[in-house]
């Protein structure tokens, strides 16, 4: 059960990446309307868990207030990635966030006693390896000391996302995982509301259609289940298993639906990078 679980959080991780790149590329223009994306797909995401939380009932102040550093550490990771992005590649943005799983998975271990193969070591080894292997670093050479201030910042806030998970779902209060990231969506739709209101307006702003809002209400219901399975498979799975299978394996998914629905064609490169991706996970399934 919690492999097939691990399977469709994948699966709804890497459908998500591929909405969300072909809405990005095609309509959003502007820090504005990129506050406006945020804000539809986290109130989604707060209307659906406040319905499985029942109201947020019998919500612990544990849960609140560990739902409120949750909320800081994405919206750090969402300032950390946007600024990554304007100031160096994105190929490389997007290796060290990938790259941020090996806090919770090494945390997992030190912190959480969780015991650890051979197998797991070398195949978290080789996911690091395929993610630098597809950044291609021949590819770029603008490397500034604002990119890796700001890519810093993303690598510890990626990771911080993992602890935070680990450590709610090692509580007593695990049970209210639905309360938990309510509190947490919630908390980010009033952040993207309140700089949606004071970001400038524009000509190309993007326009609010049923269409549009449809759309971005379903990313909100995708990002809603795979922040609930894998919080919940945070605390079933060991950090040195989880992060890194999922982490890998979603890179290989994104890959395949790339060429697939996107019909992207793969250089070598990237072929190189989906093998390595491949193998590691298999080595750490093996470990697991």
């Amino acid at each position: 059960m919690l492999y097939f679980l691990l399977i469709c959080s994948i699966l709804a991780a890497a459908i998500f990446s591929t909405m969300n790149s072909v809405f990005s590329n095609k309509a959003i223009k502007s820090n504005r309307d990129f506050y406006l994306y945020n804000l539809i797909v986290s109130a989604a995401a707060t209307i659906l868990f406040l319905v499985l939380s029942k109201g947020l009932k019998g919500i612990s102040v544990y849960s609140l207030l560990l739902g409120i550093l949750f909320a800081a550490v994405m919206v750090l990771m969402q300032f950390s990635t946007t600024k990554s992005f304007r100031h160096g590649p994105m190929s490389y943005t997007t290796m060290v966030n990938s790259c941020g799983m090996i806090i919770p998975a090494l945390a997992g271990v030190f912190f959480w006693s969780e015991k650890f193969s051979l197998f797991q070591l070398i195949g978290m080894i080789i996911v690091v390896i395929s993610f630098v292997v597809g950044a291609n670093f021949k590819k770029h050479s603008n490397i500034t000391l604002q990119w890796m201030k700001y890519v810093s910042l993303l690598f510890l806030s990626a990771g911080a996302v993992g602890i935070v998970q680990k450590i709610h779902q090692s509580s007593v209060h695990k049970a209210e995982k639905f309360s938990f990231l309510c509190v947490t969506f919630f908390l980010m739709c009033i952040f993207s509301l309140i700089m949606y209101l004071v970001s400038g307006k524009s000509a190309t702003d993007l326009k609010i259609s049923f269409k549009s809002v449809s759309f971005c209400a379903a990313i909100g219901l995708l990002t809603a289940f795979n922040h609930a399975a894998n919080l919940y498979l945070s605390g079933k799975l060991d950090s040195m298993f989880f992060f890194p299978v999922f982490n890998g394996s979603l890179t290989v998914v994104c890959f395949v639906i790339s060429m697939i629905l996107l019909k992207e064609k793969l250089n070598l490169t990237q072929k190189l990078s989906f093998v390595f991706g491949i193998v590691g996970v298999v080595f750490l399934s093996l470990g697991g």
